[in-house]
């Protein structure tokens, strides 16, 4: 057969073994850490990537709350990552923008101005010639410091920077309200923000890369009693896998949830845009060996700026509000070498125009100090722009599963960010069903464990969801934005920690204890290599057992049969015939094309395209 219809791999799953039982569509946060807890349970599993490469990587900074960072460090992420990599936040700051109705998150000025730098209109980095750049020079003594001295762990590493001639002085405003997150995560607990690539990075690291496969768009999933038909496409090959249990960590696009609804006799929600998009960065703050003269100055301007912010209120997080953007920027890691930021701002403009914005461009002249020199110094890699998207929430906890697959993540509730729990929430929920599915008994059927787990979580995530898009549209108004700022100048930061600790603690997890260890003998639920049509048998289960098993579940064990083939889109669309090729030989799988491989393949590819295809990460 000539070369050029052959599948450019013959195989996908050989090199697993055994067969997988468990196929997670989407390899972002969630689906690694349920891939790592698969891995301590010895539970054979595979991980499908639609992005090639580092490209599933994107993304700036997220939060992890006390529970994730707890489940994390479980499954073996190490001490060490965090204080490169993270920065604990223990007070938030409620700001209002500079002259209240800017739109800029401008920190105001103290009474001494510099000669040349105009009051009314702020110097903004970044002009032909290096201007005069504001720099932080002293501290405004009224200021609170929540009982802390106005020092930092991170000062260390800007301490040596020499302020700008001819500086300002700036100074964060004062804030409107300020959050204790102990009378919310608990006390001596914290916050903590951290880098999406590099905690991605780190869960890679817990999973085989040989358990990882990317550039696999999955287009459609097809239920049967026993196993899930995965049809998904590689560059120019069309392939089909069968598999036991499907885990959709796909994202607010799932095709799982298409699955799912269609199981219940509808059809998946589209998701529902809050009228906003969120514009992130993150960068190194030390500038490279011979870096521009221009960006070594924006450096130290924005460097001696965070460090008044962290020397003022040490542990904090501030965040600005204005009338038409809200914003934060601070460090990103306890060393106080990598600062990030982000602005959210309100986008009407059609998919074309969004679309240009994602490109990262040289400048943001229309944008304010600081933002403007936040923007230029984020290198493409670490830029990120997204739409505020959420989905209404689900009424009833059958809607995240049917009888053999199952939500996780912003597959089941996606949400906007305002409380910074979408990371967060996927790591609980990951850690939840994975657990569950390996210590189940192996009699249970996998539609039972999928509604417990959607039973235990639905309740909670759903709080979040609504409080969360609630905040979101309250402020996009100039209304909205006064009652807003009323509000918050009036309700009793009690109250607020209150209401905000309602959303950090679902009892479920407190007990959760996760199965096995790195290197561990495998699970006693699972046997090595019996594997049969309909279900995985435990050494010690009969045939006759497995049978009467079978029939009382309906035929429908949490984990069945493993089938994977592969061909050309040729082969499928009735063109060359590609090499189809049985994986597994010698096991119960399939050694010709799939009966319907034909009559497949004109719905499935072109529901590919109207819906992107596939794993999207959470």
């Amino acid at each position: 057969m000539d070369d050029a219809v052959r599948s450019p791999f013959k195989d996908l799953t050989a090199h697993i073994f055994p067969p997988p039982e468990v196929a997670i569509i989407g390899a972002g946060i969630a689906g690694l850490v349920a891939g790592a807890i698969f891995e301590r349970a010895k539970i054979p599993y595979v991980i499908l990537e639609k992005r090639a490469g580092d490209k599933h990587l994107e993304g700036a900074d997220i939060a992890m709350y006390p529970s994730s960072m707890k489940i994390l460090h479980d499954i073996g992420i190490p001490d060490s990552f965090w204080p490169e990599n993270s920065k604990a936040v223990t007070t938030l700051h409620l700001c209002k923008s500079a002259g209240g109705t800017d739109s800029p998150a401008l920190p105001r000025a103290a009474s001494a101005v510099s000669p040349g730098v105009s009051r009314s209109t702020p110097n903004v980095a970044g002009s032909s010639s290096t201007p005069t750049l504001p720099t932080v020079t002293s501290l405004e003594p009224s200021a609170p410091t929540n009982g802390h001295s106005p020092s930092s762990p991170t000062s260390s590493i800007v301490s040596g920077i020499k302020p700008l001639a001819g500086s300002q002085t700036i100074v964060p405003p004062a804030p409107m309200k300020t959050i204790n997150l102990a009378n919310v995560v608990g006390d001596n607990q914290a916050l903590h923000f951290t880098n999406r690539r590099k905690l991605t990075l780190a869960l890679q690291k817990l999973v085989p890369r040989s358990n990882m496969l990317f550039g696999i768009t999955v287009v459609q999933l097809r239920e049967q009693t026993n196993h899930v038909e995965v049809i998904y496409t590689h560059q120019n090959t069309f392939g089909y896998m069968s598999i036991p249990v499907v885990l959709g960590c796909d994202g607010i696009r799932s095709v799982c949830r298409q699955l799912v609804q269609q199981a219940r006799g509808g059809e998946a929600r589209p998701p529902r845009y809050a009228g906003e998009i969120c514009y992130r960065g993150s960068f190194q703050l030390r500038p490279e060996p011979g870096a521009d003269p221009e960006r070594v100055a924006m450096l130290e301007q924005i460097a001696a700026l965070l460090k008044g912010q962290a020397d003022l209120r040490p542990g904090s997080l501030s965040l600005y509000y204005g009338k038409e953007r809200r914003s934060s920027w601070g460090y990103l890691n306890e060393t106080g070498d990598m600062a990030y930021w982000w602005a959210r701002e309100p986008f009407g403009g059609a998919r074309a125009e969004f679309s240009a914005l994602q490109k990262k461009q040289p400048d943001k002249p229309e944008w304010p100090f600081p933002l403007r020199t936040l923007y230029r110094l984020t290198e493409a890699p670490d830029f990120y722009l997204q739409p505020i998207v959420d989905r209404e929430s689900d009424k009833d906890a059958t809607e995240w599963y049917s009888n053999r697959c199952v939500l996780v993540g912003d597959a089941a509730h996606p949400m906007t960010p305002e409380l910074f729990q979408g990371a967060n929430l996927a790591v609980e929920d990951a850690a939840l069903l994975a657990t569950m599915l390996s210590t189940a008994a192996v009699s249970t059927p996998s539609h039972v464990i999928f509604a417990e787990y959607s039973a235990k979580r639905i309740k909670h995530v759903t709080r979040i969801q609504k409080m969360s898009y609630s905040i979101t549209t309250t402020g996009q108004s100039s209304s909205g934005a006064l009652l807003r700022d009323t509000a918050l100048k009036l309700i009793p930061a009690r109250l607020i920690e209150a209401k905000l600790r309602k959303t950090t603690s679902s009892g479920v997890l407190e007990s959760l204890q996760l199965p096995g260890s790195p290197g561990s003998v495998r699970s006693a639920r699972r046997a090595p290599s019996a594997m049969s049509s309909s279900m995985l048998m435990m050494p010690s289960t009969s045939t006759a057992a497995a049978d009467a098993m079978s029939a009382r579940s309906g035929g429908s064990s949490v984990f069945g049969d493993t089938r994977s083939e592969i061909g050309s889109v040729e082969d499928a669309t009735g063109g060359a015939r590609g090499m189809l090729t049985p994986p597994h030989a010698g096991g119960d799988l399939l050694s010709a094309s799939h009966p319907n491989l034909a009559a497949l393949a004109d719905g499935v590819l072109h529901g590919a395209m109207q819906n992107g295809g596939g794993a999207h990460p959470e």
